[in-house]
């Protein structure tokens, strides 16, 4: 799954980035890719 694009575009992903090291967010950035995330791996384990 390609998260560039989406987490590029997303205000809070780049916000956290750019106030840590640049490279990793903090709490809400790691929110933000979960929620992106979370659907997919939902519909993984339902087989």
């Amino acid at each position: 799954m390609s998260t560039l694009a989406h987490l590029q575009d997303d205000d809070v992903w780049m916000a956290e980035v750019a106030a840590g090291d640049g490279a990793h967010p903090s709490v809400r950035g790691y929110e933000v890719i979960a929620d992106l995330l979370w659907p997919h791996w939902q519909r993984w384990l339902a087989g």
